[in-house]
């Protein structure tokens, strides 16, 4: 019986190897309930989509600038959702400025970054 739990042990040991370099490493956010119901819902599901996306990517043999693209593709419904928010909110309107965290540019650059520092460090195995 003793050498079960040390089989137990062993793999639990091998599961934290592959938790990335800490020095490089941060954390994605956690994952929300759908539907949102706030603008602040919504804007963490995006978070959580785009980072998630570009984490999962960057493990391919694709340019970080092309992860970068992909993850934002697969979260553009995400992104026009918390826009939505925005403009119902009255925080933005259709032809106004937006909040820097509402703009392609933000996200292409934050998705980026997820797929270097993925890449990097060894982050987010568990994306």
């Amino acid at each position: 019986m003793r050498s079960v739990w040390y089989i137990f042990a062993a793999l639990a040991l091998v599961g934290c190897a592959d938790s990335g370099d800490p020095s490089v490493c941060g954390s994605l956010p956690a994952r929300l309930p759908y539907p949102p119901k706030t603008t602040d819902d919504q804007k963490q599901v995006t978070y959580s989509c785009m980072e998630r996306w570009a984490a999962r990517l960057a493990r391919g043999t694709d340019s970080a600038d092309e992860v970068s693209k992909a993850a934002f593709a697969a979260c553009r419904e995400a992104l026009v959702y918390y826009r939505s928010y925005l403009i119902k909110d009255g925080v933005i309107t259709e032809t106004g400025p937006m909040p820097t965290e509402a703009t392609d540019e933000f996200w292409l650059g934050r998705t980026m970054f997820i797929a270097v520092q993925t890449r990097a460090g060894n982050c987010y195995p568990d994306a």
